[in-house]
C-alpha cells in the first residue's frame, strides 16, 4: 500500500462501488483503507470473509491477492442473492457447548458433582447429551446418517465424563454463570465478550473457564512478546470491568480433546485451582501484574486494529513457514528478501 498509494486508493474505491452495488453497507477504516462490507439486515451471528487487496514488490499480484479478492466478491454476490444465515459453527462445536451447559444447569456446583455416584453421573451426562443434540437444528440431522448422531452422542459423553473427573479434583466452587456477556474497552474499541463459564470459588473470587476442542496454548507461552491465549486475557479484563470488587483468581482452558482432556491455565494461588500453573511461575509479581500485562499488550493489539494496521508478520517461534505448503504464493519471504537486499546494498 505504501509503495503505490494512489493505485491502492483507486482499487479501494472500486471495491466499495462493487459492494454497494450488491446492497452492502460499506465502511472504510484506518490509514490503510480497510474496507468492511456489512449486510443491511442485523444478524445475531455473522461469518467473516476477508482478503487483502494490496500486494508487495516482487510478488505476482494475481495470487497476491487478486484471486482471493475475486473469490470474496463472488461470495458477496452470492450472499446478495440468497442471504444465507450463519449456522453458529460446526455441529461438533455447537453440541459440545450445549451439552456442558445442560449438565451444569442441572448440577450447578462442586458439592452436587461429588455427591453423584457412577450411575447418577451417567444419567445426568446422558440427559445433558440428549438435550444438546435436541438443540441442534432438526433439518441438519435429517441430512446426516443415524450412525453419525449415535457416534456424536458417544463422543460427547466420553468427553464430559473425562472432564468431570478433573472438576472433581478442584476445591469447592459453584457455577456462577454460563455464556455470560460483558464488554471490555481497549484503545478506542469496545469488545463484546461471552465467557463460556464463570465459577464462584468457595473461599472467595472467581475462576474463568473457556472450553476448547483444540489444543490449548501452554501457560509458559501466554506471555510471549507476541501474546498468546489472548481470549482468556480478554475474559479476565471484561470480568474486571463487570465486577471490579471481585478478584479473578484463575483462568483456564478446558481442553476437550479425545486424546488429551486437561485443565490448562494460570491460578493466583494454590487454593484457587491446585492443578493449574501458579502465576508466579511466569515471573510476574502476582495476579494483578498479569492483568496489567494483559491490558497493556492487548491494548497495543487493539490500537493496531483500530488504525487498520494489518501487517503480515508470522511468529518466529514456532515458525509457521516450516509447516506452510504455500511457498509459491508467499509474500512474506519476498519482503524478507527485499530487506536483506537493502542491507547488502548498504
Amino acid at each position: 500500500f505504501a509503495a503505490e498509494p494512489k493505485q491502492n486508493r483507486a482499487t479501494a474505491e472500486w471495491l466499495c462501488g462493487i459492494f454497494r452495488s450488491l446492497g452492502f453497507k460499506v465502511e472504510k477504516h484506518g490509514r490503510y483503507t480497510n474496507i468492511v462490507a456489512l449486510p443491511e439486515e442485523s444478524f445475531d451471528e455473522i461469518i467473516l470473509i476477508g482478503a487483502h487487496y494490496d500486494s508487495v514488490p516482487m510478488c505476482p499480484g494475481a495470487d497476491d491477492n487478486g484471486s482471493a479478492v475475486a473469490a470474496m466478491l463472488g461470495c458477496a454476490a452470492a450472499c446478495s442473492m440468497w442471504r444465507p444465515r450463519a449456522t453458529g459453527g460446526s455441529a461438533q462445536r455447537f453440541c459440545c457447548t450445549e451439552h456442558r451447559k445442560a449438565f451444569w444447569t442441572a448440577a450447578r456446583d462442586h458439592a452436587t458433582l461429588l455427591a453423584l455416584d457412577s450411575a447418577s453421573e451417567t444419567r445426568l451426562v446422558e440427559s445433558a447429551v440428549e438435550t444438546a443434540l435436541g438443540e441442534f437444528p432438526t433439518a441438519r440431522w435429517r441430512s446426516l446418517p443415524t450412525l453419525v448422531r449415535a457416534a456424536e452422542a458417544t463422543r460427547l459423553a466420553r468427553l464430559l465424563h473425562a472432564w468431570l473427573q478433573i472438576e472433581r479434583m478442584r476445591p469447592p466452587f459453584a457455577v456462577q454463570s454460563v455464556e455470560a456477556t460483558a464488554t471490555v474497552d481497549l484503545a478506542s474499541l469496545t469488545f463484546q465478550i461471552r465467557s463460556d463459564r464463570i465459577d464462584a470459588l468457595a473461599d472467595g473470587g472467581i475462576a474463568i473457564v473457556d472450553f476448547k476442542t483444540g489444543r490449548a496454548e501452554r501457560p509458559s507461552q501466554w506471555l510471549d512478546p507476541r501474546p498468546r491465549a489472548t481470549q482468556l486475557g480478554m475474559y479476565v479484563l471484561a470480568e474486571r470491568n463487570a465486577q471490579p470488587d471481585i478478584e479473578v483468581r484463575a483462568a483456564a482452558y478446558a481442553q476437550l480433546r479425545p486424546d488429551a482432556v486437561a485443565a490448562v491455565g494460570l491460578a493466583a494461588d494454590a487454593n484457587a485451582w491446585p492443578a493449574l500453573t501458579r502465576v508466579s511461575a511466569c515471573k510476574l509479581d502476582g495476579w494483578q501484574a498479569l492483568e496489567v500485562w494483559w491490558r497493556s499488550q492487548l491494548g497495543a493489539l487493539a490500537s493496531e486494529i483500530a488504525s487498520g494496521n494489518g501487517i503480515v508478520s508470522p511468529r518466529q517461534s514456532p515458525l509457521a513457514c516450516r509447516t506452510c505448503c504455500l511457498q509459491p504464493l508467499c509474500r512474506i519471504q519476498s519482503v524478507r528478501n527485499l530487506v536483506e537486499q537493502s542491507l547488502d546494498d548498504e
